[in-house]
This record gives C-alpha cells, sequence and structure tokens, in this order.
C-alpha cells in the first residue's frame, strides 16, 4: 500500500511535468530522472514517518514480539529499496552524508562516507569524520535466532580504514584510527587518539599530539557515551 501510494505521487508528478515540457532530445531522461527522484524522495519520507511511529528498540528483539513484525516491514524497505543503492555505492561520496542523513542517520559536519551504513538511525557520526572506501558499518546482529540493533558512536576526526567493519555498539572516540581491513568487534570502545587494527581489531598504540595537531590538549572532555550507557538510545550532536 505504502508503495503503491508512493509510485502513484512519484508518477502524477513525472506526468504533470512531462505535460509542461516541450519535446526535445533528453526529454525522456529527464522524465525518468523525475520520477526516479520523486519516488525516492517520497519512499524516504514514508520510511522516516514510519519509524516515528513504530520505532526500532535498542537491543535484543524477542521472538514473536511486536517489534518482531515491525522489524519484518523495516526490513523489507531496506532489502527492497535502500539495500541496492547503499551497498553497491550508487551514490557519489560527497553526497553520502545526504543520504544517510535522510535515512535517519546524525551526521556532524565535514563528514562522509565511502562504505555503505545499515541501519543509519542507529548510527552517530561526529565532525571531520571519515570512512574509508567500502568500509561496513553494521548496528544490527544476528546470532542464531537473536536479533538486535546497538548503536554505532564515531567521535570527530575518526578515520576508518578501506575494507574495515564496525560492528554493533561499537564506540570510535575522537581522533582515533581504525585501519584498513580491521573488524572492529561487537561493543568494542576505542579511546580517544587511539589506533586499532587487526581482525578482531586490538589496540596498536596512542596517537602523538603532534599526530593530532594537539587536539586532545586543547579540546574539552569527549562525550561519547559511558560504558554503561553505550547501548542507549543516540544523542543528538554527541560528538559536537
Amino acid at each position: 500500500m505504502i508503495v503503491t501510494a508512493v509510485g502513484g505521487f512519484a508518477f502524477l508528478l513525472t506526468s504533470g511535468l512531462g505535460a509542461l515540457l516541450p519535446a526535445f532530445e533528453l526529454r525522456g531522461i529527464l522524465l525518468l530522472a523525475t520520477f526516479i527522484t520523486a519516488f525516492y524522495a517520497a519512499l524516504v519520507t514514508a520510511y522516516r514517518l514510519f519509524l516515528a511511529f513504530f520505532p526500532l528498540p535498542v537491543g535484543e528483539i524477542a521472538i514473536g514480539s511486536k517489534e518482531e513484525r515491525i522489524f519484518m516491514t523495516y526490513i523489507l524497505f531496506w532489502l527492497i529499496f535502500f539495500h541496492p543503492i547503499v551497498t553497491p555505492l550508487w551514490v557519489p561520496v560527497p553526497f553520502t552524508r545526504l543520504l544517510y542523513k535522510a535515512l535517519g542517520a546524525q551526521v556532524g559536519p565535514k563528514s562522509y562516507f565511502g562504505g555503505p551504513v545499515l541501519d543509519a538511525h542507529f548510527v552517530t557520526v561526529g565532525t571531520g569524520t571519515l570512512v574509508g572506501a567500502r568500509a561496513l558499518i553494521v548496528p544490527h546482529a544476528q546470532e542464531g535466532l537473536k536479533l538486535g540493533h546497538y548503536p554505532v558512536y564515531l567521535g570527530d576526526r575518526v578515520t576508518i580504514g578501506a575494507g574495515a567493519i564496525i560492528l554493533p555498539g561499537v564506540t570510535v572516540g575522537n581522533d582515533s584510527i581504525v585501519g584498513a581491513l580491521s573488524v572492529v568487534a561487537k561493543g568494542t570502545r576505542i579511546g580517544e587518539g587511539e589506533i586499532w587494527t587487526g581482525n578482531p581489531a586490538r589496540f596498536l598504540r596512542k596517537r602523538t599530539p603532534e599526530e593530532m595537531g594537539h587536539r586532545i590538549a586543547e579540546r574539552a572532555p569527549s562525550k561519547a557515551p559511558k560504558e554503561n550507557d553505550r547501548f542507549g538510545a543516540s544523542e543528538p550532536g554527541l560528538y559536537s
């Protein structure tokens, strides 16, 4: 029903534009682009409204519960409409922040993504953070029959190396680096200015003040979530 309404809206908008446009060589391409843009704009709006009225809980989802039924509708949105766009990386990197903010992520200024972010509304990213090419952020965990969502927090000026995987419940502090192809295990907490690498990722060393431009000494303490509330709801402006 939602898809029918969204498709109908996009069709009416495109038809109206087609009636106004004169015939020219690229008219068909322009109308197709208009339909796709209108369709996804309406679809994202419907998706965000759905999550506003039926939010997914943080933590494990009980089998047979109302939350499981909500999740089944939610996952259909992702698998059918968003996953084909996010996973093959059709969206150019400069526009990724807009895409993930539209899907519910909290993203600070000058932060960009070279890889897919799943369950975007469970992800909070600070200012000046870079997620490298083909790196993957996954806030959900499916372990046998258990399924749950655990927020991921990336601080300010964080670098996630190419091909790295950030698993559910991970917190990465300001000015930290996760090496290329590393896998940060579920629930890992990386402190400020630390370098982690490997599979599973392990602490390598602390960055020097010179490497960070003396940022730690000049900056107020981090607002990253404490250990006992890491899995709580994400806070607006968490790392600003």
